[in-house]
């Protein structure tokens, strides 16, 4: 990221994926029931087996979204809570197949999140994502 565009992207990019989690979890606060319905019920059967109760999980799960959300507009080592952002993102689309309708939107914020994690890779030296045997240094001819 050299550009001054390139920059203002990456912090559209994270501000929009950090609205996209701070919302639901503040707005579990004010009206959880509706949230409630939300959750894949094979999730909701798994928290209930264990005791917990729904929404100690709902609001549990929102803070955890208020953390990546957070972590992302932080800028602090941003692969880890977009790769995590993204894979929440699939597993309720993974999980809740059946509301497709409705979640289809996720998927598109899932490729938004993984677009930001590869662009916050470390570079090797020959500017490969991460030092791979692969990537060598042109020869001089």
């Amino acid at each position: 990221m050299t550009t001054r565009y390139a920059r203002m992207a990456d912090i559209i990019l994270r501000l929009a994926a950090a609205f996209a989690f701070i919302y639901p979890a503040l707005d579990e606060v004010a009206d959880p029931t509706s949230w409630l319905g939300y959750v894949p019920h094979a999730v909701l059967n798994v928290t209930q087996a264990v005791g917990i109760p729904d929404l100690v999980f709902l609001h549990t799960f929102g803070a955890l979204e208020i953390l990546i959300a957070l972590w992302l507009i932080s800028g602090w080592k941003v692969v880890w809570p977009a790769l995590a952002a993204t894979a929440i993102l699939v597993a309720i689309v993974i999980l809740d197949g059946a509301d497709f309708q409705i979640l289809f939107r996720d998927l598109s914020i899932a490729g938004m999140t993984l677009a930001v994690a590869l662009m916050h890779l470390p570079r090797g030296k020959a500017g490969w994502p991460i030092k791979s045997s692969l990537a060598t240094e042109p020869r001089a001819v």
